[in-house]
């Protein structure tokens, strides 16, 4: 074989030696990444939405629980939307940001009828999941459990 020819065909081996050897690194454990990659489907822009799911407590002596839902705290008295459950869980599909709601009852306290409210507050924010090759992103849930024992 001339050294020519011979050259050429050293280059060709090497260079498909050194592809096969990046091709296999990228999927080795020895990457310096363990994370896996993005499945397809990925979202890889925040959702500007999520769940917003609110519990309330149902008996007998309330079996429909007014609600009011504020954006960031009560104190702000932001009103967002308000509501009267039926039911001890409902959702809601809200923007991104801080909530609270606030849930009326009624009981009776040392014999007597009385107003009870509960409140409870949080940040909505979507879900991520880091991947070697980037992040994907899922609508967030802020459970918020405005209930009376």
């Amino acid at each position: 074989m001339n050294a020519p020819l011979r050259k050429s065909l050293e280059g060709i081996l090497i260079g498909a030696a050194l592809t096969l050897g990046a091709a296999a690194g990228c999927s080795s454990p020895d990457d310096g990444c363990d994370k896996g990659y993005k499945p397809s489907g990925c979202r890889e822009n925040e959702p500007p939405t999520g769940i917003l799911r609110v519990t309330v407590t149902i008996s007998s002596m309330n079996p429909r629980v007014p609600i009011a839902v504020y954006y960031g705290t009560v104190d702000a008295n932001d009103v967002a939307f308000v509501d009267t459950l039926d039911q001890t869980t409902r959702e809601y599909s809200v923007p991104n940001r801080e909530y609270a709601v606030t849930a009326k009852y009624a009981a009776i306290i040392d014999h007597a009828s009385a107003t009870v409210y509960s409140i409870e507050g949080g940040s909505l924010s979507p879900d991520h999941a880091d991947y070697c090759d980037g992040t994907c992103y899922t609508e967030g849930t802020l459970e918020l459990g405005a209930t009376y024992p």
